[in-house]
């Protein structure tokens, strides 16, 4: 505001500030901490600065005029002196105690006014209760938290009896309408609490007439599984918070997501009743690969990763099914209340057989189809072929772990996804050779969900889950396929969009969907002349019934729109007329048959032909035709549908027929998904004829909104009581206030506090104090994490108080903590030390990102030793150090940078492109007490980049196996003090998976790799060293500069816990052990170190 003002009215606009300021703290509120010199110079508004101690007024340092001098070094002074002023106000212990307290509490509480996570954006958050349950939602989620209200009672009630335990607690469940991908979880930490996204289901977890409600039983299951807690483990609870239970040492998450999937499919629908979702456990078993019950826990971190849910429900089921519900309850009992050592003890103990006996059993009890199991690889039957090799045999392409999906035929050639990578390939029609040309990598696309082409194979249509937003947002991404340009559409909430050709002009057709309300909306395309597309405009809409879901819109020919609908548990292909609003309905002819993916075949001659993937009970993914006849006699149109009859090895998924009338496909198999093709005409088929239901929809909200009054007016009597129980529970709402879920969390009897301290290198470090007190709480969806922790240790002979806070959006695009600690001795006041970190990372593109950061760092008093004394007798006050001067620390980094870093395949090491960092450090270091002096702040520019090179050898390694060396080379510019250049390089040379369980572990992978490292040193390192690059690098080149490299041959393994809630990725760790070849060094060269290190990612 005062930028344009002149030197005088910015001194007189800087004095008001500071007056208000000064006013709104309230300096003389410090008097009884203060002694009586200290007073009499806070009360008159200055800390001056006696000339003997170099005392300077505070306003004048304040007011200090900000000029850009020749000389860098002095840029940082005013900051510097700041600096100073902070560590004079920080001399009494109690003012400390006050500022601290002042900071947080002013922090915290404006924070927790705004919505965050999950839950971004949101305004007006509303809170209703029932019996059992605390909905918490967001305006946008009014409609489903009204119905789940009506229904989640009744639900607790039967997921209890199902589980043969009782009623007894009550949860927090969210409802947010923020982000655009449906899911939901169930979370102890601090408290039990259920989190819904409201939003229309994805087509992998559509499997039942209320997916809505059948995923809330499903994250109830979890919650109720949880707490089949006897009376005292109940009390432990009520005292030390819900995630102290003991059943987090025994289940594992295959056995929770296997009751949790087994429950929402008692009633014959779920994931266990879908055919799509029995598709892994029986292609394991054709496959030869079925995993032994260890290997389903969950530690599992490579494709695919979900064998928990898939092989865990499975089982599960199977142990319910065959020693009945009473004897499963008393095993989670058992868990739950720790009345065993070991889950598998538990187990015997009930079941009278081992686990390893009951998985064998279970495996048996596996059927597969006959035709499909005597040909595990379809290659070898005959009845396909590989795209890329065009043959019976794999090719290089099939054999990589590849997952090649949204599959797309148009005139100019084909085009298919690696969802390895992300990755959009085309491949160009050969009229002559009468096949398509080797596929090129057109793209690669972070996120990236699902693809299409306009039928003339202009236009791409990417539907992308984006990360732009601070909650993951479903964008389209319209790429020119000559032109290579992109034009995102604004709207956000657009999935599985196609691009339409029509009358010359180009639609776009998407799924919009809010809340449980899922629209097929189509957009015209404004473009220039050049093609490139600039804008699109709304012309039309077709609202499905709430609950109802459409999938996969694609061009039909003729200005219509052929996409999947689902209706409850019905599934149909369905026919929408841009021209006219109307749209031809054809049911699925078995009942509970699913419809996956459908594309345009054939649209000429009077008929259209579609092909579409299948699956019914028992059956694998099958091959199928919609076939549309049109009658020129004024009779309805001749529909039938072609439907394979027998089943084949991996399936068949996204089947679009080729220019040459083959059919391509994707087979599902346990490891990879393959690209394929088929002779429709070898395939045995049966016709089925159908009938068509043609109706008029509403195309406006408006006339939507009639549709549903009128359909109100209709409803049942027990529909109207249940409306009328919703209304009197909602009359009941209030307004959400985060401080009555604050009151809930975790307490235990461990520190979490820390002693910190700066070692030679100038690096923060720090000490856990683990004897003490530690209490944590967030808000219902996981976010604005608060801990609170004061702690002791004998090692430092001090205790601790501290103070942490984080919180941010959903995405990285900003994320914040903030921590403050004060420390006291048998000195009295030994240390504080307060951080606040600030980081953001913003996508652009396709797969770049931006990132930024703010690291800042404040010491004040005595620190503790950092490594042990030699010749120590006792560990108690081991690192005290009497000897210690009191400290005054200040650092701060602020960083930018960018990176294109992806995945390129899907081997762990497959990464390719560049990053750059440039980061500004500043930081002032001195003795408690002492003046201000230049000398004591440091100051420079550090720059950092890294090259990922996914291969060196010219070859694609085949599935589990790393061979072809991935190298990363980095190198760093000023990365501390006297060191001017740092250069790194790492390579791969051998790799393998494991992906294989050990008694209590889960091993991932093991790798052999070489290292080399040098780096550049000078003499006499000092602040803005960076703008005497010109002047070092020619020292660097007269030989001036101290070079000291290494070499380093290591061998890593990376393993899991694999007990409990411990088997999961996010507590990967891996342990490495080398040999390092020092060839230069300061002090001793040309000799070799041992090194052994242990690394815990989570």
């Amino acid at each position: 505001m005062a930028a344009g003002k002149s030197a005088a009215g910015r001194k007189q606009y800087m004095k008001k500030i500071i007056n208000l300021f000064s006013s709104f703290l309230k300096l003389e509120n410090f008097y009884p901490f203060c002694s009586s010199s200290e007073w009499r110079v806070l009360k008159t508004n200055k800390i001056m600065r006696r000339r003997g101690s170099g005392r300077v007024p505070f306003r004048a340092l304040c007011l200090r005029k900000l000029t850009l001098k020749t000389r860098p070094r002095l840029s940082g002074r005013v900051l510097a002196e700041s600096i100073s002023l902070f560590r004079q106000c920080f001399q009494n212990s109690a003012a400390i105690l006050i500022i601290n307290f002042f900071i947080v509490s002013i922090f915290i509480s404006l924070s927790l006014s705004a919505a965050d996570g999950v839950m971004w954006g949101e305004k007006d958050i509303r809170v209703v209760k029932t019996q059992w349950f605390d909905i918490i939602y967001a305006p946008d989620s009014a409609r489903s938290a009204e119905h789940l209200a009506r229904h989640a009672d009744a639900i607790y009630e039967d997921v209890c009896a199902y589980l043969e335990t009782e009623q007894w607690k009550r949860f927090p469940v969210v409802i947010t309408p923020a982000q655009d991908e449906f899911n939901a979880y169930y979370s102890p930490a601090c408290y039990d609490t259920i989190v819904m996204y409201d939003t229309p289901v994805t087509k992998k977890i559509a499997v039942a007439s209320d997916d809505f409600l059948s995923t809330f039983r499903h994250e109830l299951t979890h919650a109720v599984s949880y707490n089949m807690k006897n009376a005292f483990w109940r009390g432990v609870g009520a005292v030390f918070g819900d995630a102290v239970n003991p059943a987090y040492l025994f289940i594992t998450r295959s056995r929770t997501e296997g009751v949790a999937v087994a429950s929402e499919s008692a009633g014959g629908e779920g994931r266990l009743n879908d055919p799509y979702s029995a598709q892994t456990v029986r292609q394991a078993k054709i496959e030869g690969a079925f995993p032994s019950h260890a290997d389903i826990y969950g530690s599992r971190d490579i494709y695919p990763y979900d064998t928990n849910y898939h092989f865990g429900a499975a089982f599960e089921n199977w142990i319910q099914k065959t020693y009945g519900m009473k004897n499963y309850a008393r095993f989670l009992y058992k868990c739950v209340n720790f009345q065993t050592v070991h889950a598998s003890a538990a187990f015997k103990s009930v079941y009278g057989i081992s686990v390893k006996e009951a998985w064998r059993l279970f495996y048996d009890s596996v059927a597969v189809p006959a035709s499909a199991a005597q040909y595990p690889d379809p290659l070898v039957k005959g009845a396909c072929k590989d795209y890329f090799s065009g043959t019976d045999k794999r090719s290089k392409e099939n054999a990589r772990a590849s997952r090649y999906a949204s599959l797309v035929s148009c005139s100019s050639g084909f085009g298919f996804v690696d969802d390895a990578a992300g990755s959009f390939y085309f491949s160009k029609w050969d009229a002559e050779r009468r096949c398509c040309d080797r596929a090129k990598k057109i793209c690669t696309v972070k996120n990236l969900r699902h693809t299409s082409l306009s039928t003339d194979g202009e236009y791409a249509a990417f539907s992308v889950m984006s990360e732009r937003h601070a909650v993951p947002k479903s964008e389209v991404h319209i790429f020119n396929m000559k032109s290579r340009s992109r034009y995102t559409i604004r709207e956000t909430g657009l999935r599985d969009a196609a691009v339409i050709s029509w009358n010359g002009e180009y639609y776009l057709a998407a799924v919009k969907t809010k809340s449980q309300q899922s629209t097929l909306t189509v957009y015209k395309l404004d473009k220039s002349a050049s093609g490139k597309v600039h804008g699109a405009s709304f012309i039309a809409s077709r609202p499905l019934d709430r609950g109802d879901v459409a999938f996969t819109p694609k061009d039909a020919g003729g200005g219509e729109i052929v996409y999947i609908c689902k209706s409850g548990m019905k599934w149909s292909i369905r026919l929408y007329s841009i021209a006219d609003g109307t749209e031809k309905v054809y049911d699925a002819p078995y009942d509970r048959m699913v419809i996956g993916d459908v594309s345009l075949a054939n649209a000429a001659n009077a008929e259209k032909v579609f092909t579409f993937s299948w699956a019914a009970e028992d059956t694998m993914p099958r091959f199928g035709k919609l076939i549309i006849k049109k009658v020129d006699d004024g009779r309805a149109d001749f529909v039938s549908m072609l439907l394979q009859t027998d089943d084949v090895s991996g399936g068949v998924y996204d089947p679009v027929m080729l220019q040459n009338g083959s059919i391509a496909y994707t087979g599902h198999f346990f490891r990879d998904n393959r690209l394929l093709t088929a002779e429709s005409d070898s395939m045995t088929m049966r016709e089925i004829a159908l009938d068509a239901k043609r109706e008029r929809v509403e195309n406006s909200d408006t006339d939507k909104a009639r549709s549903a009054e009128t359909a109100d007016n209709v409803q049942s009597e027990e529909q109207a009581a249940g409306n009328r129980d919703a209304q009197t529970i909602f009359a009941r709402s209030k307004k959400y206030n985060p401080f009555d879920y604050y009151k809930r969390g975790i307490f235990l009897p461990v520190g979490i506090a820390s002693t910190y301290g700066h070692n030679a290198l100038g690096d923060v470090t720090s000490m856990l104090l683990p004897f003490g007190l530690t209490y944590a709480s967030n808000n219902p969806w996981s976010s604005k994490i608060a801990i609170v922790s004061g702690g002791y240790s004998i090692l430092s002979n001090s205790g601790a108080i501290e103070t942490r806070f984080q919180s941010g959006t959903a995405t990285s695009l900003f994320k914040y903590s903030i921590s403050d600690q004060i420390e006291f001795d048998r000195r009295g006041f030994k240390q504080t030390a307060h951080t606040v970190n600030l980081s953001s990372a913003i996508p652009v593109g396709r797969i770049s990102r931006l990132t930024f950061g703010n690291d800042a760092h404040i010491f004040a008093g005595r620190q503790s030793r950092t490594e042990f004394p030699k010749g120590f007798t006792s560990l108690f006050g081991i690192l005290e150090d009497d000897d210690a001067l009191p400290m005054f620390i200040a650092f701060n980094k602020l960083s930018a940078g960018y990176s294109n870093i992806h995945k390129t395949g899907a081997g762990v090491y497959e990464r390719a492109g560049f990053a750059a960092n440039a980061s500004y450090i500043i930081k002032y270091e001195a003795a408690w007490g002492t003046p201000f002096s230049q000398d004591n702040v440091y100051q420079n520019l550090s720059v950092n980049a890294a090259v990922c090179l996914p291969r060196i050898l010219p070859y694609v390694c085949r599935y589990d196996y790393t061979y072809n060396f991935p190298l990363t080379l980095g190198t760093r510019f000023f990365p501390s003090r006297s060191t001017f250049i740092k250069n790194t390089a790492e390579i791969i040379l051998f790799a393998g998976e494991v992906q294989k369980a050990i008694p209590l572990f889960y091993v991932n992978r093991w790798a052999l790799r070489a290292s080399y490292t040098g780096r550049f040193d000078y003499m006499g390192g000092s602040s803005w060293d960076f703008f005497d690059t010109p002047h070092l690098v020619r020292n660097l080149f007269s030989g001036e500069m101290r070079y000291c490299d290494s070499a380093v041959l290591s061998a890593s393994l990376t393993f899991t816990p694999n007990f409990g809630a411990a088997a999961t990725p996010l507590l990967t760790s891996t342990l490495r052990a080398g040999l390092r070849y020092v060839i230069r060094e300061t002090k001793k060269q040309n000799y070799f170190a041992f090194e052994f290190g242990w690394n815990l990612a989570y």
